[in-house]
């Protein structure tokens, strides 16, 4: 899976993100949960990042484009 050159999100980011989308003000995020959540992420993102480049390289363009990323996201979800 994906490798050191790309850029991850942050832990912080994304708990402040999933804080934000919660509708009680009582619900918390644990930092296991917020850890494994950090890791699952960043593993996805490496892993579209990776499949985007692979099939902009198949089609002959150094360039993804959002034609690109719909082609490989059906099959990316049905991995995960």
């Amino acid at each position: 899976m994906g490798g050191d050159w790309v850029q991850n999100l942050s832990l912080q980011t994304i708990k402040e993100d999933m804080i934000r989308k919660f509708k009680k003000e009582k619900t918390k995020l644990s930092p296991q949960a917020a850890k494994y959540l950090h890791m699952a992420l960043n593993v996805a993102l490496s892993e579209v990042i990776m499949r985007a480049g692979h099939q902009a390289y198949a089609e002959g363009t150094a360039v993804v484009t959002v034609d690109i990323l719909q082609k490989v996201l059906p099959q990316l979800l049905l991995d995960f």
